[in-house]
């Protein structure tokens, strides 16, 4: 059996260099897109967020205005009623529920939208 010569030992340890420095690329390359999808993950919900809290306040400005319009449209002050019942004690413990139910969808939203991703 012939003896292996040094350039044939030099040869195979830089095949083993070179195989070493693709697994470690692989290793980095498989970070790279857990990471960006782990800013994805924030933006969404970031835009989800920022979504819902503008369509929270059109709603409301919605609702106010359909209040005053209708109200306008019977001769009746519906938006001085509603006001009215809003800043009573039990009015406003209803708005606080309302809240409650808002940061509840929320919660429930945020924890299906988790268990989609695992």
């Amino acid at each position: 059996m012939p003896q292996p010569q040094n350039g044939d030992r030099d040869r195979n340890d830089s095949s083993q260099r070179t195989t070493q420095k693709e697994t470690a690329g692989q290793g980095s390359a498989n970070q790279q897109p857990q990471a960006q999808d782990n800013r994805r993950k924030n933006e969404s919900s970031s835009n989800w967020l920022a979504k819902t809290g503008m369509m929270s306040g059109l709603a409301v400005v919605g609702f106010v205005l359909l209040l005053f319009a209708l109200g306008q449209a019977v001769g009746f002050d519906l938006l001085g009623l509603f006001a009215e019942a809003v800043s009573s004690q039990t009015g406003r413990w209803l708005v606080v529920a309302l809240f409650a139910l808002l940061l509840i969808g929320v919660a429930e939203r945020g924890l299906r939208g988790t268990l989609r991703r695992v």
